[in-house]
């Protein structure tokens, strides 16, 4: 990891200065060195209230989910932690469901996912997922400063859809995500219960869309900030409480016979109910 070799030359210095003063007492490091924020370990649960609203629409989606870590493997020297969940994908929440599809290591304070998003497109009448593949992003640093950019992840991928037309359409996605270190609230109440120690982090991804119609590459999103999430961590605990918002804005695609899709807006949460740690 990137932070292993500036880790061992700060280990390194420490030694040499400690080595030269005689008066040295060796005081332990700081607690904050063991905290996590989200314990991993086998047969650990979290129960959340999922709640989601389409802007405009009055009706609520709720639902409560539960997910535990059901497996482990190693990796390059490092113990990944993968997630099962009570409901269907559909049916999960947006940060459980990213769960579900990856697997999350805790190294050096720092909360890494590996994985596969996948980018809801029913919102444009397409019944298909697109999948981002994701390596190595860190969702957030313990003991990083506000607005740290933590990891920034871009790409391009390709994928056959149907979509309003008779045959398939190749789509071509342009992300990318960036996660950054948020404010650490002294405390945070959710569903009555006040947690202490808390850190937050952002995730952002924009993407551009575009589809090959009629021999022509036409751009069914131009560059947007498609999915805003929040997400707070409490110590000892895990994730606490999740806000996301999607937003996709789609072109005028009428002279291609295709129908008018509206502007789609989604707000979705996440709060804890109960958790269960080993």
């Amino acid at each position: 990891m990137k932070t292993t070799f500036l880790s061992l030359f700060i280990s390194i210095l420490l030694f040499s200065c400690s080595s030269d003063d005689d008066t040295s007492n060796n005081t332990p490091e700081p607690e904050t060195q063991n905290k996590s924020y989200f314990p991993t370990a086998i047969n650990n649960s979290w129960t959340y209230q999922n709640t989601s609203q389409i802007e405009g629409h009055d009706n609520k989606s709720q639902n409560q989910e539960k997910i535990h870590i059901a497996d482990s493997h190693n990796k390059e020297n490092t113990t990944f932690y993968t997630f099962q969940s009570n409901l269907s994908f559909e049916n999960q929440g947006l940060v459980t469901g990213a769960l579900t599809t990856g697997e999350l290591a805790e190294v050096n304070k720092e909360l890494i996912y590996n994985g596969n998003f996948k980018v809801d497109l029913s919102p444009l009448g397409i019944g298909e997922y697109i999948e981002i593949p994701i390596t190595n992003l860190i969702i957030y640093k313990s003991d990083a400063d506000k607005n740290t950019i933590l990891a920034e992840i871009s790409g391009t991928h390709q994928q056959d859809v149907n979509w309003q037309m008779s045959a398939p359409i190749p789509l071509t996605l342009n992300y990318s995500i960036t996660s950054k270190q948020n404010e650490s609230p002294n405390e945070f109440e959710v569903n009555s219960t006040t947690y202490t120690d808390v850190i937050s982090a952002a995730l952002s991804i924009e993407i551009k869309l575009d589809a090959s119609l009629l021999g022509l590459s036409i751009p069914i999103m131009k560059p947007q900030e498609a999915v805003i999430s929040t997400n707070y961590f409490a110590k000892d605990v895990g994730l606490i409480h999740s806000k996301t918002t999607t937003h996709y804005v789609v072109e005028d695609l009428s002279n291609f016979g295709v129908l008018n899709i509206p502007d789609f807006r989604l707000i979705s949460s996440q709060d804890l109910i109960d958790y269960n740690l080993q």
